[in-house]
């Protein structure tokens, strides 16, 4: 089965925006809110043209960066774009059983046409009556 899925706008790289906790307030690291908040738009989009059809495994999965400019880190993207991927269930998960293969690549584009275009190729899982 092949799907292509376009996502329009930047992409933040999570890998890179993680803060440090401050006051007190618990241990370790955590994602600012404004970052949070553009994954959980993404993750709303991917679910939204996937249709709640069953997730893929075994995938093959290319990312087509547009981007504006060259300063940006495609395997940093590509991470957290399938980590999105999971949690809106168009990937079964992010192990090398579910996916086999990533490939990124880019295109510069004008600041209006910024986004990513996503080629996933697998076999869904299998439903549980």
């Amino acid at each position: 089965m092949t799907s292509k899925l376009h996502v329009p706008g930047p992409v933040p790289n999570k890998k890179d925006n993680y803060a440090p906790r401050r006051g007190g307030k618990g241990k370790g690291l955590y994602i600012p809110s404004d970052i949070q908040r553009a994954l959980n738009s993404i993750q709303l989009i991917l679910q939204n043209k996937w249709q709640r059809q069953p997730p893929l495994t075994g995938a093959s999965v290319d990312f087509r960066f547009l981007l504006a400019n060259v300063r940006h880190d495609l395997d940093g993207m590509g991470a957290t774009l399938q980590d999105c991927l999971v949690n809106a269930k168009v990937l079964a998960g992010d192990s090398v059983l579910h996916v086999r293969e990533n490939h990124y690549s880019f295109d510069l584009v004008p600041k209006h046409k910024v986004g990513v275009e996503i080629t996933l190729i697998g076999e869904p899982i299998p439903e549980v009556a």
